[in-house]
């Protein structure tokens, strides 16, 4: 009984994880190219929303705030990347953000298994 729901809800975070991988978000700066299907979806957007920011206004001083805050990078931290025309690395992003997937299974031994 546990382990067919344990493979069902194995069944489901992988499912989910590869839905967040596959999902390609369109229109996203070329910055981010190295994030795709390693960072959230979520978290890209966001960055992404920061960086339409920076061609509307001056990011002004950085007091690193935001990127603490959120663990997502500040529009500050992208204009740097921009002006040294570099892209934006996944470590960039706080962990939390990180798409990650621990595939494995334990077999039941016969041994070890107890009636409930």
């Amino acid at each position: 009984m546990i382990t067919i729901a344990l493979e069902s809800q194995h069944h489901e975070i992988i499912s989910e994880f590869h839905k967040q991988k596959i999902t390609a978000l369109q229109n996203i700066h070329s910055i981010f190219s190295l994030c795709h299907g390693k960072i959230t979806n979520y978290a890209l957007r966001t960055a992404h929303a920061r960086y339409s920011q920076l061609t509307q206004e001056d990011p002004g001083r950085c007091h690193n705030a935001m990127s603490k805050r959120t663990g997502i990078p500040c529009k500050h931290r992208i204009a740097q990347l921009l002006k040294a025309g570099k892209r934006m690395e996944p470590e960039e992003f706080h962990p939390q953000w990180h798409l990650k997937v621990w595939l494995f299974f334990c077999p039941v031994s016969e041994k070890t298994t107890h009636e409930i």
